[in-house]
């Protein structure tokens, strides 16, 4: 029983990890869109579609 709560837990602590740096790369990359699009903040609550996320961080107009 040792083992399998040993096994479960590393598991766990790794998945931890992982959803860390995702969530510190999704924050860095916000911030980094943002110094080039004022607006960013309002289109974070507006966005539908893939293409109007791609329209944020590219530009308006250049989804084709």
């Amino acid at each position: 029983m040792c083992i399998s709560v040993t096994v479960i837990a590393a598991f766990v602590h790794g998945c931890e990890q992982q959803l860390r740096e995702f969530a510190r790369r999704v924050v860095r990359k916000f911030f980094e869109t943002l110094r080039s699009n004022d607006k960013a903040v309002m289109e974070l609550f507006f966005w539908k579609s893939g293409k109007d996320a791609i329209e944020v961080t590219e530009g308006y107009g250049s989804y084709q």
